[in-house]
């Protein structure tokens, strides 16, 4: 009998990481996704896919959790600025898909783990660092808001016998990532400044410090949390436990991609006044309960990522 895994929100930037990790292993894989078709990353990778709507009870009882092994809820409305402008669906939407899918699991006789994704921008980040799993949280914005629904949920399903583990990840970054995040963004700037013989490129404040884990060493830390044979806990953060600024990430993109004399120029109008200066977690409890550490230097992260757009 083959050991299977369902991952939700597949077709997303860490779904093709999450495929590759739990392939490794010998897992065969099925996707969930709310596009029509898995997308081209993974479409030879899965052994199956569903399309489903996981805000629709209707919609989720598609999915067959016969012979399932873990499910990896990645699935979800992920952009913190976004959220501002459409806070009810962050509000309500995240905490409901989560709802759905256990509810279902747990009817159907679902006996293996359950890893749902939170976020380690839950945090308050005026408080001492490093963050760990019990410094206190803050419910800053309406992302924030679903998110700790996301986890009042899963608490819920935990205490009526479901294998529940909640992760918060910090600043993921690596191969394939979308715009809208740090490194594609500068990424787009540059080669753009190539194209048009440009000397300068428009940032924000780069002085800012942030925990950033290659996406693939947090792929692996979800495989070691769903194969791990006894957990101490019930909430991992996932993180270096280092912090960098967006100035060493701008360099080495610029060393990657041969355009050393390209200068930032800061844009006001970029510049976020509340933004905190430093942020950086505590893995150690995930350390100390499934031998977990970052593999992948920032280096080979960016090398790979700059890759992955040629």
């Amino acid at each position: 009998m083959s050991k299977k895994v369902i991952i939700t929100g597949v077709n997303g930037f860490v779904g093709e990481h999450v495929v590759d990790a739990f392939r490794a292993e010998g897992f065969e894989v099925i996707g969930v996704g709310y596009d029509a078709n898995p997308s081209e990353t993974i479409v030879h990778k899965v052994s199956s896919y569903i399309r489903c709507n996981l805000g629709d009870m209707e919609s989720v009882a598609q999915i067959d959790f016969s012979d399932v092994w873990v499910i990896v809820h990645l699935a979800g409305l992920s952009n913190v600025g976004e959220s501002f402008n459409k806070a009810l669906p962050y509000i309500n939407d995240n905490p409901s898909m989560v709802y759905n899918l256990l509810e279902h699991a747990r009817s159907h006789g679902f006996q293996g783990r359950a890893i749902v994704v939170s976020s380690g921008a839950l945090y308050n980040p005026q408080q001492s660092l490093p963050l760990t799993e019990g410094s206190s949280l803050l419910e800053n914005s309406p992302y924030a808001v679903g998110k700790l629904g996301v986890e009042h949920v899963a608490n819920y399903y935990r205490l009526r016998g479901l294998d529940v583990v909640v992760v918060r990840p910090f600043n993921h970054i690596g191969p394939n990532q979308n715009k809208g995040f740090l490194v594609p963004d500068l990424y787009t700037q540059l080669q753009t400044a190539r194209q048009t013989n440009a000397t300068s490129i428009s940032v924000g404040n780069l002085a800012t410090r942030r925990d950033y884990t290659d996406v693939r060493d947090i792929a692996r830390a979800y495989r070691l949390i769903a194969l791990a044979s006894n957990l101490n806990y019930s909430l991992y953060n996932i993180c270096t436990g280092r912090s960098l600024a967006g100035t060493n990430i701008l360099q080495l993109l610029q060393v990657e991609m041969g355009m050393h004399d390209i200068e930032p120029i800061i844009d006001e109008t970029k510049v976020r006044p509340t933004d905190i200066m430093d942020i950086y977690g505590d893995a150690s409890r995930l350390t100390s309960d499934t031998g977990w550490t970052p593999q992948i230097p920032i280096e080979q992260t960016i090398r790979d990522f700059v890759a992955s757009e040629q």
